[in-house]
């Protein structure tokens, strides 16, 4: 509308005293001002000056002031930065020019960055662009609480203000502009009432201007209402807690003239607690209702702009004479000229006008949320962590990374968060896991393209991490190999797919720890080449070893072709035992009929029937057709609890190069079937003793006791007595006794009798011999003999007697000086007896120097 007091003015603000001095005047001719919430204002003004060749360089990027002005007042002032300028046509008098203008906030569209903030709140985020753009005329108001985000990146396709838009509106801020003659301010807040309202009065509702001089007001207002959604739901996932889904439902407000089924279900919602979900729900669904109760409102009063309310007046309907809050506006204006080349189109007065979209000032108004930047695939990255280590990460197997486009990271355990790595098998406490190090390039994909969710994906080599083997040469080779922690060894799994030569090995550096699979090489060369070392399998390692099968182990060189049969096909084994058995049955009726003591067959038979069949019980089988030959430069030992039956259908051969020493705690019994038994010493003494019960030597036919080169003697310390077809010589208590039924015939040459003469033997002590073995009881003592220089006193007979009687250990001492363990419950005190024959109990009290008794 025209208004004759009403001008605009478009002054440069100058950076010298000289560019004032060269005052570039200029007249505006017409302007377009678009300004709304969440949105930088364009200010785009035709301007006349006087001068033909107006510097640009004192204009571009530099601050204007653009002012209405009402009279002599102010109304409105738009104080910005100019982004566009150029010269247009020139008249008689005056250039025309053309300016647009706009905040320093749209410098942020001129540049781009990939960054990364974490642990920061999107205030602080704000501040950090804002910061860095050089921004600093801005004031941000947080009435709500925003939470950290962990991590939010800018991605490069994103630029400063594009990034800055969607942190804004996600967080629920809103901004517009504040103008004075100095410069302007950028309002940020996160409640828009905090904005305010218009000081400078109420804002008319005037159809029709009256008079010459009309007032400013609103000359056309229309109220509209808009259905809308009623209701946004959103879910989102997070691993910590993965079989929560994180509903989060937020419903509109004041819906009397809609339905409120309307709902939008959004996933993901783009949040990971509660906390930070809810007002994430809120803010979108503010956003979709901002228009759900919206006035169009055209007039010519220019105090009103975005996000100041205001109070209309004089709207006929009365419910809309209350507070309106604008939340965009479009201003145009025309100012005549003066000058010759301008007077066929001047105007006789200047004219303004604007277009306003309003809302209630009680609406809690959001912008539209943009969209995130969608990341069209993977990107490359690096592990990394703190100096000097190899493994960094988190309970979860997270790691961190360092991406090429990162400028501000630092290659450490601060250039991103924990980044989740994918494993090849995964489930509750059991899977695959295998830590991406320190160094190692790995691929990072984005969940759903969101640059804040990246997630680990794969690894790759690359020349700082070059393949394990040399390649194409060793193509055929697969591996997984590790590195040890901080050091040069390493575990693999190598399995090689080489034509005719194929392996398996698992290897580990520590022992040289292996089993090898297959075709047995060496490790293959450069070349692919590999010696060969054998076939089939080999465990093998510089450490200890052990076979452990719970539930019995079968070792067997019985071939199975291509692995046919069971598991426990011990049929090989199970007949030969079976053969065993009945040749250890026939010799056992052979031993009964021939009056020997018989072997422990049941023994023998319930070991097969209850063990080895089937291997029901946790024994050890093995078997070969072949033989099987157990050696050792050392000592070989054979031992059981119970008994050990050794069977042969055929010879059984015992070859010792030394001592051959069988003893046996009860009986011993030989026995020989069909041949005879020889009992051959090639040099040295034979000794045959029963020393506590008889001997017995008996033969069916000859007895023959010969020495061939010394004498033979025969002794008994109370008879001895020869006797054949019932003649006898008696020999007892010094007197030769000889009987016959018939006539006594000696055959000599001659008697001679010399007188009385005696010959006493000589007859061993024979000690009793005991085994303590498997004797239980409270108390326990050795006996240890030791002679004055305390040396070992070997083959003294002693007996140790309990408190009742009981011979606890009887027999000689070692060679250590020691004899049997003593074991007993009648109590602590026992006697000790040292030396042979009849013993008296004495008690003295040793010397130093003599005998000295260790128990």
């Amino acid at each position: 509308m025209a208004q004759t007091d009403l001008h605009f003015s478009f002054e440069p603000a100058y950076n010298s005293a000289e560019d004032a001095s060269k005052h570039m005047a200029f007249d505006v001719v017409e302007f377009t001002l678009t300004e709304a919430l969440n949105t930088p204002f364009v200010l785009e003004v035709e301007l006349l000056s006087a001068d033909p060749s107006v510097d640009f360089s004192k204009l571009m990027d530099q601050p204007v002031l653009f002012t209405i002005w009402q009279g002599s007042t102010a109304v409105r002032h738009v104080h910005g930065l100019i982004s566009n300028f150029s010269q247009r046509d020139t008249g008689f008098r005056r250039t025309r020019y053309f300016a647009v203008v706009e905040p320093a906030l749209t410098r942020t569209q001129l540049g781009s960055d990939w960054r990364i903030f974490q642990q920061k709140t999107i205030p602080e985020v704000i501040s950090e662009v804002f910061k860095s753009a050089q921004i600093s005329n801005y004031s941000l108001t947080a009435e709500q609480m925003h939470l950290q985000r962990e991590y939010c990146v800018q991605a490069g396709n994103e630029t400063d203000f594009e990034f800055l838009q969607r942190a804004i509106a996600e967080e629920g801020f809103v901004y517009c502009f504040e103008h004075n003659e100095r410069g302007h301010q950028l309002l940020l807040t996160d409640v828009v009432q905090t904005l305010g309202a218009l000081q400078s009065g109420t804002v008319l509702y005037q159809p029709k201007p009256a008079g010459d001089r009309p007032q400013p007001a609103l000359r056309t207002f229309t109220y509209q209402e808009k259905v809308r959604t009623a209701r946004q739901t959103q879910r989102d996932y997070t691993f910590k807690n993965p079989r929560y889904n994180q509903q989060q439902v937020s419903v509109g407000r004041d819906m009397p003239t809609q339905s409120t089924a309307y709902e939008r279900y959004d996933y993901p919602g783009r949040y990971k607690q509660d906390a930070a979900g809810a007002p994430f729900t809120q803010t979108k669904l503010q956003s979709l209702r901002r228009d759900a109760k919206l006035a169009i409102a055209t007039g010519d009063d220019a105090r009103i702009q975005p996000g100041v309310a205001f109070e209309l007046t004089g709207h006929p309907r009365s419910e809309l004479n209350t507070l309106w809050r604008p939340v965009k506006v479009a201003h145009s204006g025309k100012q005549h000229t003066s000058g010759e080349e301008e007077a066929a189109n001047a105007q006789a007065s200047t004219s303004y006008q604007q277009t306003a979209e309003l809302v209630p000032a009680t609406a809690e108004w959001k912008a539209p949320i943009p969209a995130k930047p969608h990341l069209h695939g993977p990107e490359i990255a690096h592990v990394v962590g703190p100096q000097g280590e190899e493994i960094y990460t988190d309970e979860h197997g997270r790691v961190k990374v360092q991406f090429p486009w990162d400028r501000i990271g630092s290659n450490d355990e601060h250039s991103t968060c924990w980044i989740r790595v994918a494993q090849n098998w995964a489930g509750a406490g059991w899977g695959h896991i295998a830590i991406p190090r320190i160094g190692q390039e790995v691929i990072v994909d984005f969940l759903d393209g969101d640059p804040d969710q990246p997630i680990i994906t794969g690894r790759a080599y690359d020349a700082s991490h070059p393949t394990p083997y040399k390649l194409p040469a060793l193509k055929t080779q697969q591996t997984v190999k590790s590195k040890e922690h901080k050091g040069g060894g390493y575990n693999e799994l190598l399995i090689d797919d080489t034509t005719g030569e194929i392996k398996t090995q698992l290897h580990s550096t520590h022992g040289v720890t292996q089993l090898t699979m297959g075709y047995l090489t060496h490790p293959r060369k450069d070349d692919g080449s590999g010696e060969h070392r054998g076939d089939g399998f080999e465990v093998r390692t510089d450490e200890w070893g052990a076979i452990r099968a719970g539930k019995g182990l079968y070792i067997s060189t019985d071939k199975r072709q291509n692995a046919q049969g069971k598991q426990l096909d011990l049929q090989e084994a199970i007949a030969q035992l079976q053969n065993a058995l009945t040749v250890a049955q026939d010799l056992e009726r052979a031993a009964q009929t021939a009056q020997a003591d018989p072997s422990d067959i049941n023994a023998q038979e319930q070991q097969l029937n209850k063990v080895y069949t089937d291997l029901q019980a946790p024994g050890i089988l093995v078997s070969s057709p072949y033989g099987v030959a157990v050696t050792t430069p050392a000592n070989a030992q054979v031992s059981a609890e119970q008994g050990v039956q050794i069977t042969s259908a055929q010879n059984t051969d015992v070859s010792s190069i030394k001592n051959f020493t069988v003893a046996a705690g009860k009986r011993v019994s030989l026995l020989a079937v069909d041949e005879g038994m020889k009992l051959i010493a090639n040099k040295g003494k034979v000794q045959v003793q029963a020393q506590h019960g008889e001997m017995e030597l008996t033969a069916q036919d000859d007895l023959v006791i010969t020495s061939t080169k010394g004498k033979t003697t025969i002794a008994a310390q109370k008879e001895l007595l020869f006797t054949c077809g019932g003649a006898y010589i008696k020999l007892k208590d010094g007197k030769i006794e000889l009987g016959s039924s018939s006539p006594l015939e000696v055959k000599t040459a001659g008697i001679n009798v010399v007188g009385p003469n005696v010959h006493q033997a000589q007859f061993s002590y024979f000690p009793k011999a005991m085994v303590a073995y498997q004797k239980t009881g409270q108390y326990h003592g050795v006996l240890h003999l030791l002679d004055a220089d305390q040396k070992p006193i070997s083959g003294a007979v002693y007996k140790v007697v309990s408190q009742n009687g009981e011979t606890l250990a009887e027999g000689v001492t070692d060679m250590a000086g020691k004899g049997m363990e003593a074991v007993t419950d009648a109590g602590p005190n026992a006697t000790l007896f040292i030396g042979q024959g009849e013993w008296t109990i004495s008690e003295r009290i040793l010397e130093d120097d003599e005998i000295g008794c260790g128990c």
